[in-house]
């Protein structure tokens, strides 16, 4: 496993925002969808706080105050990842507003162009999450082995499916954790029920699967890179 090269992720990354915010100015003159600029930038949290503990795990020694930090970072990242793939749940916003969108029984190009700009959010959402993952899959890696850093990628996404039912179902957002304990503790109470944890299991095989697509393709394009003769 190969840490990843930050200056290339980053131009991509920083980009793809840009392209989202500026497709939204120009193609979307309505202040509705103006809430993905917001989701966007919480998207990039988690990636900013894995991107600060590889730095810091990438020292040479870390006393017990470095563990300890790496420690706090880890937990701000866990509780900031499941705003990444969140943003695809943004879609469902054209249903809520399906009535906007058809005239004679057909979808308009309203539907579409619209479609298209959440999609784009989602999608850029998405890469911050899995690259997040994967820089937190390295860190564990250097500390432990493959196996363990596995199931802490597996772990890490089935509790992101949990956080975006909270999220979109509960309107919780990472931050409640801290200031609103109690109100927390008394949804989840009221998710420990089968329905909420199959749409939870669901959610985060998917972005199991989604993560493992994207670490093959990463692994491939490093050992591409080193057999290329220039």
């Amino acid at each position: 496993m190969a840490p990843l090269s930050l200056r290339p992720v980053l131009g991509l990354l920083g980009g793809l925002s840009g392209v989202c915010v500026i497709v939204h100015l120009l193609a979307t003159p309505q202040t509705y969808y103006n809430f993905l600029i917001w989701n966007l930038f919480l998207a990039w949290l988690p990636f900013l706080f894995s991107t600060a503990a590889l730095a810091l795990n990438g020292r040479r020694r870390l006393g017990p105050a470095g563990l300890f930090a790496l420690g706090i970072l880890g937990v701000a990242w866990l509780l900031l990842l499941p705003n990444s793939p969140y943003v695809l749940t943004d879609l469902i916003h054209l249903t809520v507003r399906r009535e906007l969108y058809t005239e004679a029984g057909r979808l308009v190009l309203t539907y579409w162009t619209d479609f298209l700009l959440i999609f784009t959010f989602a999608w850029t959402g998405i890469i911050l999450g899995m690259l997040s993952l994967y820089q937190f899959q390295y860190i564990i890696f250097t500390r432990t082995n493959m196996a363990v850093s596995w199931l802490f990628a597996a772990l890490a996404s089935l509790l992101s499916g949990y956080g975006i039912l909270l999220g979109r179902e509960y309107r919780l957002n990472s931050w409640d954790v801290l200031g609103k304990p109690s109100a927390v503790l008394d949804i989840v109470s009221d998710t420990l029920e089968p329905s909420s944890i199959i749409v939870c299991l669901f959610f985060g095989t998917v972005l199991l699967m989604m993560y493992a697509t994207v670490h093959t393709l990463l692994g491939l394009a490093a050992r591409d890179s080193r057999s290329w003769p220039y």
